[in-house]
Formats: C-alpha cells, structure tokens, sequence
C-alpha cells in the first residue's frame, strides 16, 4: 500500500512539473502557436475616467493559414458607440490607430449596447496608421508582445469609452 501511493504521488508531481513546463513554453510571443487573444475592455485605463458601468470584451482567433485574424466585439451599457479600433502601444500609452474595428460609415450610433456589437475579420490590406502597408505579421507580433489594446469611442467620450489591452489568455492568467 506505501509502494503505491509512493508511485501515486511521484506519477502526480511528474504530471505537475509537466504542465509547468508546456505552460511556461506558450509565452506572449508565441501568438502564432496560441491562436486566440482577447480584451476585457472596462474604463480602468481611461483619463479621464468616465463613471460608467459599461464594460466588454473581445475575441481575436487567428485563422489556420495564419492571414487572416477573426475577431468579435462584445459590449454592455454603451451608449451610443461611433467607433472601435486596435491602437498600437506600450502598456500605460495612448498609441495611434492600427485596425478599424468598426466606424460611424458602417455602424451608426443606435442607443445602447448589449451584446456582441461588431464582427470582421483582420488582414493585411485592413492595416492603417504605423501599420499602413506593413505586414500582418507585424500586427501580430505587437499583439502577441502585448503592445495593442482595443478602444471604443462614444459621442459623448471621443478619446475612448471602454478599453482594454489585448493579451494571449495562454500566457497572461486570463
């Protein structure tokens, strides 16, 4: 009986330390290896801060050719949205616009919103800014090293309504 829980707990310290290793492997700049990213967007990181309950998320998952980056925008309690985009930036910066989400031209403002409020899809002739012309593996490589966040925009807030940094859930505790 002692031999086997010996062997119990040593089989049980070898499935720990193996899932410590395959952990510590999926970094952020592994994006290409973790094809999913996402947001939670809130107005913690916004100042001013507006006194808002809204808050969302959104979920980046890269196609299997690794061309393509889908993604869905989710949100609650915002009113009257006239833009998103992915921004480029270090933790802490405000950056410059990298991906339109989705703008007035195509999704004027309509109230409040609840529920998932834009889907698209990302490539590389999407890119604008910094990132104009550039590869799209250059925005997936700001994605993956945690250098982008997402930013909504209302009437009333121009400078950002919600935001949220984008980060691999494999590497971030997320």
């Amino acid at each position: 009986m002692k031999r086997q829980k010996g062997q119990s707990i040593i089989m049980l310290l070898l499935l720990i330390c193996a899932g410590v290793i395959m952990n510590a492997a999926v970094t952020a700049a592994d994006y290409n290896k973790a094809p999913v990213l996402i947001g939670h967007l809130s107005d913690d990181h916004l100042t001013p801060k507006p006194a808002t309950s809204a808050h969302g998320k959104i979920v980046f998952k890269l196609s299997d050719d690794g061309n393509e980056l889908h993604y869905k925008l989710i949100m609650a309690n915002v009113e009257k949205a006239t833009s998103a985009y992915i921004y480029l930036a270090s933790d802490g910066e405000n950056g410059r616009a990298v991906v339109t989400l989705f703008d007035l031209k195509e999704f004027p403002p309509r109230g409040s919103f609840n529920g998932e409020v834009a889907e698209g899809t990302i490539t590389a002739g999407k890119l604008i800014g910094p990132l104009v012309g550039g590869s799209f593996s250059s925005l997936l490589r700001e994605m993956g090293d945690g250098n982008t966040y997402v930013n909504v925009v209302t009437e009333k807030y121009p400078a950002g309504y919600i935001r949220g940094r984008i980060v691999d859930p494999l590497s971030s505790g997320d």
